[in-house]
């Protein structure tokens, strides 16, 4: 029992230092992991901040566009009206083409007013149009009727002008479009030249005697003639070919920063459900530990207890020693004793053995006697005195003989009992 206890023990110390590196490890691991987590949730808190930002700015922008934010008042009131001769209005120029962001300012520089110009789908949704403002005294518009609008082809000097170093081509070109405003396009901005730069457009224009229009990527423009147009433009917002740029960057950017965000929300929510397992884990290592504890506490009480038995049987065993020395000692003397005791029956039953031999002979002697009739009645008395006398002296041995005996009989059972006691107590 006191083996298996200690192997038991030494078993659960080896499981306890198991134990103390496995939290250990559990611990860097929640530390490492909390570290993450904060990166994380700061990351996240990062992208939802920016995702605001967007959202704020795009709800911002979409307005400005839904209200025709910087349009005149004559557009605008055509654009937001409600009457049934609105379903014929297309939209305004600006709403109906796209235009990448490098050439923005250059397009807008080259349309104009053109960028608020009205598409309709006939001549006659244009009329009520206009009747609609002359009516309501709301200004004056310009409408550009699919049913009417004629485009013009380059001409030659100007073909030649897009196609001149430092030119971009026709600012036509650049432009895009559903196919039923493609016209349009070409009405407003197919013979438009788009330069580089100011000094490539008017090296086009001097090359080509000044007939073409020529608009630079930042603006400046230089008219058939000669004149120059040019200086700084409007911020990007007050643009609604800008706006609409921007607010579909916008959108794109919103898109990809949702999709971080959601990896990122997926990746603190992954942290936390990692951290709630080595808690978890952490949880069962300190629960078994507790129970190795406990139990290790069992066993050295067990382990007490035993090493005071252990003591109590050690102390026991000496005192048998020691009473088993003391049997021996008196098995000694017993045995001395029953040798001195065989001895005194030897020396009895010699002395039986010649006092039985005397009485045979005081036996013959008194037949002899009784055979002598003429002996005196005083020597027949005499005779008959001494056998009584030997008879009883023969009787006396004998008990002494038996005591002798029954004496060594109790002493060899006294003896086996010692023995006995004593094979017990090796056992």
């Amino acid at each position: 029992a006191a083996e298996a206890a200690l192997a038991e023990k030494n078993g659960l110390a080896e499981r306890m230092a198991e134990l103390l590196k496995e939290e250990q490890l559990l611990a860097e691991e929640k530390q490492s992991l909390e570290a993450d987590s904060i990166g994380l949730q700061n990351k996240e808190k990062a992208l939802q901040a920016k995702l605001n930002e967007l959202t704020s700015k795009h709800k911002i922008l979409s307005h400005m566009q839904q209200d025709f934010d910087g349009f005149g008042r004559s557009s605008k009131s055509v654009l937001q009206n409600r009457a049934a001769w609105r379903q014929g209005i297309c939209g305004a120029v600006a709403q109906l083409i796209q235009v990448p962001d490098p050439y923005v300012t250059a397009v807008e520089t080259a349309l104009g007013g053109a960028l608020q110009y009205l598409v309709t789908e006939d001549e006659t949704t244009a009329k009520q149009a206009i009747a609609f403002l002359k009516d309501q005294r709301l200004g004056r518009a310009t409408f550009l009727p699919l049913t009417t609008i004629q485009t013009g082809t380059p001409r030659d000097y100007e073909l030649k002008a897009a196609a001149a170093p430092g030119s971009l081509g026709l600012a036509s070109a650049v432009v895009g479009c559903e196919q039923k405003y493609r016209k349009v396009v070409e009405f407003l901005l197919g013979r438009t030249i788009l330069a580089e730069n100011i000094d490539a457009a008017l090296a086009i224009a001097k090359n080509h005697q000044y007939r073409v229009r020529i608009v630079t990527l930042d603006g400046q423009q230089v008219n058939p003639g000669g004149s120059l147009t040019g200086g700084s433009t409007h911020r990007r917002e007050n643009s609604f070919l800008s706006r609409s740029n921007e607010i579909a960057a916008l959108e794109k950017t919103m898109g990809e920063t949702q999709v971080s965000l959601e990896q990122a929300q997926q990746a603190v929510s992954a942290a936390d459900q990692k951290r709630l397992e080595l808690d978890k884990k952490a949880e069962d290592k300190q629960a078994e530990k507790q129970a190795l504890e406990v139990r290790l506490a069992q066993l050295e009480v067990h382990n007490t207890n035993l090493q005071g038995e252990l003591r109590r049987l050690q102390m026991a065993a000496d005192s048998l020693q020691e009473e088993m020395d003391s049997f021996a000692g008196e098995k000694t003397a017993m045995q001395t004793k029953l040798a001195q005791k065989q001895e005194a029956i030897l020396a009895l039953e010699n002395r039986d053995v010649e006092h039985k031999q005397e009485m045979l002979r005081w036996q013959q002697e008194l037949k002899l006697l009784n055979e002598q009739k003429d002996l005196t009645g005083h020597a027949v008395t005499d005779c008959k005195v001494s056998l009584t006398a030997l008879e009883q002296q023969m009787q006396a041995a004998e008990s002494e003989s038996q005591m002798l005996r029954t004496e060594l009989a109790k002493t060899a059972a006294v003896l086996q009992r010692l023995a006995d006691e004593a094979e017990t107590l090796r056992e």
